[in-house]
């Protein structure tokens, strides 16, 4: 275990460093953390050489050290892994250095006069991440180094740390050979002012390929919307093949940084075409995008293209396609209904025709989902009931309620998720007869509508009384107590508490403990119950009483005196989750106890308590046979160690 608690002391600091070095594995790895904890930069040295740990665990422990401790040293003692031969050194060793920050900078510049070209290249992608304004004249310095590899990735980097000053300093570059320029352009793009649209925007057209493709990369960080024809002719009279895909993401950066922007008098035939094409080239992320730039362009003739992607694709890429439908918002839905009416339509071109139809602001549509909620067809009800979202008005009470009475009991489950979509109070006497179907699936979507209504149609607190029961017992509630809210016949819950009906005394201890009415009496009475869960209830009803003396001394006293296992537990469980109480001096004895369930459980409430102070009471438990019971202890005291660690 860590040595976290101790005062830092030179004894103390000598015997970590000692234990880095020779201890065991865990001896090790905890050491590395105290001496990064305590920020010890003269264990800087021996933390560097523990990112060789064989350990991968000592050696991340050692390298998060270096980070905490966080000084330039840090970086002065991991430089030189940069030309190491170890691969996870050299990784240790860019990870450290990014994270150091701007304490790496000044290290990071030397290393560019390093003679191995590698190293050079580290430092340069070092400085890039961390992008220190103090690096910029090292950076610039650096577009002369003899290495095209070092010298190109700081032009990218000039641009991305540099101000648009850099402009100028980067166009002197721009016709140097050709890996270096198409680097000096991406620069440029980063520095994203009007000077380099004005540089790079030709260079789309220019005969270089690798430097035509750099030059819209480039603009994808200008994104500027002056920009958006150039691009588009792009499509209409380049290769597809070589640049539709580049050009892709720039004109949909573009698009979407200007959502609100009419961009349907910019998509002719031609270029609508072209965007079609590009839905079914490169990846998914690019097939994407020029589908969601289709949603943009707002024209409806392209709908019927869309939805015959479907067939094509997968869920993500369908999502995307309904999204840009709904986007265009078509208002003549018979572009749509077609594909319900085709015999040759698949199931998925159906449910993205009915979902966009029940999305659609169009005044047809609920004539639309109406007409197919009675379809004779075996699936149309059901994916017309799925396509039927929380918004939809007006709701056709009618025709959704008469569909919970179907013979397919999918259609029956997809009606009671549509009901409870809806929260509409209508439907609840419906859903209440549901509970009784019979299929398991139904009666779950039928549960589930119930909830939903509850806390979309009445009080808030009717949301936790729906909550608490399983499907049975709310069937039980909903016939005993009726369709109210629990708060107006709280006294019902009540008189519940000493019903013949087991189930009714179960749901009244729930109700009353979350309409937090429940009083000491009722606990007491509950525990003496005859029957288990009605005492597991009265136990959980504790959490909702308020802290008085009185609660506190029942708590002790059953702690103390009860010879039930299983409500000690539910107590103990209970307790874990409330603040208020104190009852540490009553668990600490429980550490005794001869139930390994119960010992277990105090384990866990005093490793949530955060004090230290409590370690040595665990420590007491390292000994036991029990094997479950050991580790739950160990966790618990690493648990409280690192509380006190942060």
């Amino acid at each position: 275990m860590s040595g976290q608690g101790r005062d830092k002391d030179k004894e103390s600091v000598q015997t970590l460093l000692a234990n880095l070095q020779s201890g065991d594995e865990k001896k090790r790895r905890f050491a590395a953390e105290d001496l990064g904890h305590w920020k010890v930069e003269e264990a800087v040295p021996a933390l560097v050489q523990g990112l060789e740990d064989l350990s991968i665990a000592v050696s991340e422990a050692c390298a998060d050290a270096l980070v905490r401790i966080g000084t330039q040293r840090v970086a002065e003692e991991i430089a030189p892994a940069f030309a190491s031969e170890n691969v996870r050194l050299r990784n240790h060793a860019s990870e450290i250095m990014n994270l150091l920050g701007e304490p790496a900078v000044p290290v990071l510049i030397q290393q560019l006069e390093s003679p191995d070209k590698d190293v050079r290249m580290f430092a340069v992608d070092n400085l890039i991440y961390i992008s220190s304004k103090k690096s910029i004249h090292a950076l610039v310095k650096a577009l002369e180094d003899n290495n095209i590899n070092v010298a190109a990735a700081a032009a990218v980097g000039v641009g991305k740390v540099g101000e648009p000053e850099h402009f100028e300093t980067l166009r002197k570059y721009l016709d140097s050979e050709h890996w270096m320029r198409c680097s000096v352009i991406r620069g440029m793009g980063f520095l994203g002012n009007h000077q380099a649209i004005e540089v790079i925007l030709p260079l789309i057209h220019d005969e270089d390929l690798m430097v035509k493709i750099s030059a819209i990369q480039a603009l994808v960080k200008l994104a500027n919307h002056e920009i958006l024809p150039e691009l588009l002719n792009l499509l209409r009279e380049e290769s597809l093949e070589l640049f539709g895909v580049e050009a892709l993401h720039v004109i949909h950066e573009i698009i979407t940084s200007y959502p609100d922007k009419d961009y349907s008098k910019l998509f002719d035939k031609q270029l609508l075409d072209a965007m079609l094409q590009l839905t079914l080239m490169g990846d998914v992320e690019s097939r994407i995008k020029a589908i969601e730039i289709l949603g943009y362009s707002k024209i409806q003739k392209v709908v019927p293209d869309l939805i015959n992607l479907i067939a094509c694709n997968g869920i993500d890429t369908r999502k995307s396609i309904i999204n840009s439908i709904v986007m265009i918002d078509p208002s003549d839905l018979g572009l749509l209904k077609q594909f319900l009416e085709d015999p040759d339509s698949t199931f998925e071109q159906k449910c993205a025709a009915l979902d966009c139809i029940g999305r659609s602001t169009s005044k047809d549509r609920f004539l639309i989902i109406k007409e197919f909620l009675g379809s004779n067809d075996e699936t149309l009800p059901r994916i017309t009931l799925d396509a039927i979202h929380q918004d939809f008005q007006p709701v056709p009470v009618k025709e959704i309620s008469a569909l919970i009475s179907s013979p397919i009991p999918e259609i029956r489950a997809s009606a009671a998720g549509a009901m409870g979509r809806l929260g509409k109070s209508e439907f609840i006497p419906v859903l209440i007869a549901g509970l009784s179907d019979g299929s398991p699936e139904v009666r779950e979507a039928v549960d589930n509508a119930l909830i939903k209504i509850g806390k979309t149609y009445e009080t808030p607190i009717l949301a936790p009384y729906l909550d608490s029961f399983g499907k049975m017992e709310r069937k039980t509630a909903f016939e005993y107590f009726g369709i109210r809210n629990p708060e107006t016949i709280s006294e019902k819950y009540i008189e519940g508490l000493q019903d013949p009906n087991v189930e009714v005394r179960v749901i009244s201890y729930k109700v009353i403990a979350n309409l937090r009415i429940a009083t000491l009496d009722m606990v007491r009475k509950g525990i003496e119950d005859p029957v288990d869960t009605v005492q597991v209830q009265a136990v959980r009803a504790i959490n909702s009483l308020p802290e008085t003396p009185e609660t506190q001394s029942f708590i002790h006293e059953m702690l103390a005196s009860s010879a039930s296992e299983r409500l000690k537990v539910e107590l103990i469980q209970v307790l874990a989750g409330l603040e208020r109480f104190n009852v540490v001096d009553s668990l600490l004895p429980l550490l005794d106890d001869s139930s390994s369930w119960i010992r277990l459980e105090v384990v866990e409430y005093l490793k949530k308590r955060g004090d230290r102070s409590l370690i040595d009471h665990l420590k007491m438990l390292l000994d036991s046979d029990d094997e479950d019971l050991v580790e739950a202890v160990e966790n618990a005291i690493d648990r409280l160690e690192s509380h006190a660690r942060s």
